[in-house]
């Protein structure tokens, strides 16, 4: 892979330590899902799964030798207030409120002095429902079908013989184009297509191993990390109608502030995408109460002047130190 054996180059050059040393305008912003030690030993999605708990650590470690880890209130501070960040700064983000936050990540970052950010989806958390791509990656992982014969939100056919893995994707690239979506619907279109029942039952069971509690997002900020807003139900910002955006805006801000005692100043919007292109959508984001919206991509030094289109880099489960200390230099370095 290009981009391996050019991180591999940079590192054992010495061209990557040396860069890291020398003070530049760039900001590393990074951006985490799940932690887990072994994603094909798990039925749910693993496009998610980020890093193992060993290269969390192997990351923090390296990130914490040269730079100075913040929160995103700091950064809110000097993008609003332009209050001073400290040298070298870096900012570590997870999104969606796995549960492994708590119980894999926390005390990796605790051990490295790292405080980090948290977006969670507050409808999700308070109802106990499953993320809808692990829902729909169990759906398809376990089952004894050959072919999917889906009808909602379009007419599609989905051979599992060339993998599951294909077949997933292909669900979420449906859902993530489609304005509107009935997420209960497409849900039970395939299960449906995959003749594997879904019930409220067993939703209950796998939202309460995978999706953090407000028990457990209180546990997070009383430990020091911060917690900010990923909308109330994960819905796609883009591909709602007005009338659904001040729930999922405000009623994510307000469900923070009642549940931990302070209301977020950011929000991160769900799978990424900017929200720029859509015309009035970051003035109802900045009415909403936001002072900072993150997207993901190399954009990490445009804060000052893209506050609510601030890019971070997202990590690939198996993503070695070489690798790693190349990406911190800056990601567009690895952007082959």
């Amino acid at each position: 892979m290009l981009r391996r054996r050019l991180a591999r180059l940079l590192d054992a050059s010495g061209i990557a330590g040396l860069l890291l040393r020398v003070r530049s305008g760039w900001v590393p912003m990074l951006n985490y899902h799940r932690i887990h030690p072994e994603p094909e030993a798990q039925p749910f999605d693993r496009g998610v799964i980020d890093a193992t708990p060993a290269e969390l650590d192997r990351h923090m470690a390296i990130l914490t030798r040269y730079f100075t880890p913040i929160g995103v209130d700091q950064l809110a501070d000097h993008v609003t207030h332009g209050k001073p960040l400290p040298e070298r700064p870096a900012l570590v983000t997870f999104d969606d409120g796995y549960r492994e936050c708590l119980t894999r990540a926390l005390p990796i970052l605790q051990a490295r002095g790292v405080r980090a950010s948290f977006f969670v989806p507050t409808a999700l958390v308070s109802e106990r429902r499953a993320f809808w791509w692990d829902r729909l990656s169990y759906l398809v992982r376990t089952s004894q079908a050959q072919r999917l014969e889906i009808h909602y939100p379009s007419s599609m056919t989905i051979d599992l013989h060339a993998g599951s893995e294909s077949a997933v994707r292909r669900l979420l690239v449906a859902f993530k184009q489609t304005w509107d979506i009935d997420v209960e619907r497409f849900v039970e279109e395939v299960g449906r297509a995959a003749g594997v029942a879904w019930d409220r039952a067993l939703e209950q069971r796998v939202a309460d191993e995978l999706v953090l509690d407000w028990g457990a997002v209180r546990q997070l900020a009383a430990a020091g990390m911060e917690i900010h807003s990923h909308t109330r139900t994960h819905r796609i910002l883009l591909n709602l109608p007005e009338a659904e955006l001040d729930s999922e805006l405000v009623g994510s801000r307000c469900d923070i502030r009642d549940a931990v005692g302070r209301a977020p100043r950011a929000i991160s919007y769900p799978v990424g995408r900017p929200i720029g292109e859509r015309p009035g959508l970051v003035e109802r984001v900045q009415r909403a109460g936001y002072e900072l919206g993150f997207s993901t991509g190399v954009a990490g030094s445009r804060a000052r002047v893209q506050p609510f289109d601030i890019g971070r880099v997202c990590l690939d489960i198996g993503t070695d130190a070489a690798e790693f200390r190349a990406m911190l230099v800056h990601p567009a370095l690895l952007a082959a």
